[in-house]
């Protein structure tokens, strides 16, 4: 017995040291790993948008395929082509267009700031005549504002070159993304099939259909979470030309941008058309601002998103709903934002089992049908084979005797 318990205590000294040395590989591992990241950072991103890229248009490639009757890589031209002429012509008209309005605001921001005092003291005014009983000045002191609006517009209009040049930077990038992800799309099919040569047979199914599970999930959330963030970016652009106010463009693309950020996107949403209203409208037209980005706040996230949502991962939307509030309990700003891809590729899994198991069932009901079948004709008296024999006897001819 002793011989024994040494034995034991050194075999589990053995595992605890085992596990040690693993967690310090894993650890290293993870360090050189993350230093490669650093120095690929630029590399690492761009592959990454162009991998989001293919998952939002490859289905309008399967699309496009399946109607036209066309091979895999002219439809994906097609659609890239498409993608590209779009946006470089929106890189053409659009980007002038901003820089001017970005500099126009740049240069009425100090004319601007000097009226928030006036503006926030008709707005205080007009709350105590309501009987609101809110001290606005306690919160947003207004020198303090007027100074920070001063500062903001001198650094746009010193900073509008920059702006630009960046812009064109950021357009040659767009340009190798486009490259990458139509390589992507093309090429899908084959690298998928390649990984899956590696798989056994009998697991390779299963993979398969994990696989499916996250694409769709995935790129249905993408796609869900840019038709809502183009919804919500025309509807602040309709608020704004309603009201009348200046700078719809900025405001609207800023808006429909920053919708993409759960928890925060739509309180970082409303700030730059409030604020332009607040700066160059009467209050009456700073409370239908207000009033209509809320409404369309409460359209977009309560009606509009979980439709979407659920049509894209094929989930219901109380679904969609109880997943962005346990991602976002459970990991934050994270788990808000990727909280509804895992839940769908959950589900997607979850009726993979379920229907797994059901077949399982029915198969194995049917088996035991099939057993219980047998055993009872088995155990069923053999009179047939008597009165074979009878018959046979019967017919025997006399000369036969």
């Amino acid at each position: 017995m002793p011989v024994q318990s040494a034995v034991v205590e050194r075999n589990q000294f053995v595992r605890v040291l085992i596990l040690l040395l693993i967690a310090a590989v894993a650890l290293h591992l993870v360090g050189v790993v993350w230093t490669v990241g650093r120095s690929f950072g630029d590399l690492i991103v761009m592959f990454f948008l162009a991998w989001l890229l293919a998952f939002i248009l490859t289905p309008l490639v399967h699309v496009i395929a399946d109607a036209a009757r066309l091979p895999r890589a002219l439809a994906a031209a097609l659609v890239y082509v498409s993608l590209f002429v779009a946006l470089l012509t929106g890189l053409v008209l659009l980007v002038p267009l901003l820089v001017t309005q970005l500099i126009e605001l740049g240069r009425a921001l100090p004319a601007y700031a000097e009226r928030v005092p006036r503006v926030l003291a008709e707005i205080q005014t007009d709350l105590s005549a309501r009987n609101i009983d809110v001290d606005i000045t306690a919160v947003y002191r207004p020198q303090e504002i007027s100074n920070a609006l001063a500062g903001l517009g001198a650094a746009a209009v010193q900073n509008a070159v920059g702006i630009l040049t960046s812009v064109f930077g950021a357009a040659f990038a767009v340009v190798l993304v486009l490259v990458l992800s139509f390589y992507m799309v093309v090429d899908g099919e084959h690298i998928e099939r390649t990984f899956l040569a590696f798989i056994p047979d009998e697991r390779r199914s299963e993979v398969d259909f994990f696989i499916d599970s996250v694409n769709r999930s995935f790129g249905g959330f993408l796609r869900g979470t840019v038709i809502q963030a183009v919804i919500y970016g025309t509807g602040t652009a309709v608020v704004m030309l309603i009201a009348g106010i200046d700078y719809v463009l900025i405001s609207s693309i800023f808006a429909g941008i920053v919708m993409i950020v759960p928890v925060f996107g739509p309180f970082l949403a409303i700030i730059p058309p409030v604020a332009v209203a607040i700066i160059s409208a009467p209050v009456g037209t700073v409370l239908v601002v207000v009033a209509g980005l809320l409404i369309l706040q409460q359209i977009t996230f309560n009606v509009i998103a979980p439709k979407v949502m659920s049509d894209s991962l094929g989930m219901h939307p109380l679904l969609v709903f109880a997943a962005l509030l346990v991602g976002g309990r459970v990991a934050g700003l994270t788990g808000a934002i990727f909280g509804v891809p895992v839940a769908g590729v959950i589900w997607a899994l979850f009726r993979h089992a379920i229907g797994q198991s059901r077949y399982g069932q029915m198969a194995a009901e049917r088996r035991q049908a099939s057993e219980a079948i047998a055993r009872a004709e088995r155990s069923r008296p053999d009179t047939g084979r008597g009165m074979r024999l009878w018959r046979r006897l019967g017919r025997r001819r006399p000369s036969d005797a």
